[in-house]
């Protein structure tokens, strides 16, 4: 008989009160026993069944959304904006984070040549400005200053007693609205502007965000 001959693999079994069970010296999924009675091979498998019945439950989820938005997706475009893209579109329209436009009122209120205060607006993306003053009868007119981000004066309009309506569209470069009683030169008095209370209506308009 040859020195190789005669060698068999065995494996080892434990007689337990539900009968043998296997006891093997090789580690393998189907041969190790969690703490619920089945092999790790028999819970892996059912892993992976409930991770694919997951799947299919999001597929379905995601299938019935869809199909209620009329086709209609979500992304982002170019610049990082979140949006929706259109059944049958490829571009992302943005979502708009504030309105098409927007409307506030305020009052100054001039009690002597530089008592009064100043008031600042961002604009948000819109491009186009429409002001309406209505002064009292001393009040001369109120001063519109565009400015950058660095409060930069851009430009500047003027909107006075008997031109009291203001029609602007908002360079790209405007960050800022800066609205304040003007200093109108009224004979030997710089910087005149009058005494009394001003109304101010404006619109913002043309959100481009």
């Amino acid at each position: 008989m040859g020195v190789l001959s005669g060698y068999k693999r065995f494996k080892k079994y434990l007689r337990t009160g539900d009968g043998y069970k296997l006891c093997s010296e090789w580690t393998k999924s189907d041969s190790v026993e969690m703490n619920d009675g089945k092999t790790l091979q028999e819970n892996m498998d059912n892993v992976a069944e409930d991770v694919e019945s997951t799947r299919n439950d999001i597929a379905d989820v995601h299938n019935e959304l869809k199909t209620s938005l009329g086709g209609m997706t979500f992304g982002v475009d170019a610049a990082g904006r979140y949006g929706y893209i259109k059944a049958g579109a490829d571009t992302v329209t943005p979502f708009k984070i504030i309105p098409d436009s927007f409307n506030i009122s305020f009052d100054f209120h001039a009690h002597a040549n530089y008592d009064y205060a100043n008031i600042r607006i961002p604009t948000l993306g819109y491009k186009r400005l429409y002001v309406s003053i209505q002064p009292s009868n001393n009040f001369k007119a109120i001063s519109i200053k565009l400015c950058n981000s660095s409060n930069g004066i851009i430009k500047v309009y003027l909107v006075t007693k008997t031109s009291h309506i203001c029609d602007i569209n908002i360079p790209e470069n405007v960050n800022y609205i800066n609205f304040e009683p003007a200093q109108i030169n009224e004979g030997n008095t710089p910087g005149y502007m009058g005494v009394g209370a001003c109304s101010v209506q404006i619109s913002l308009l043309g959100n481009a965000l």
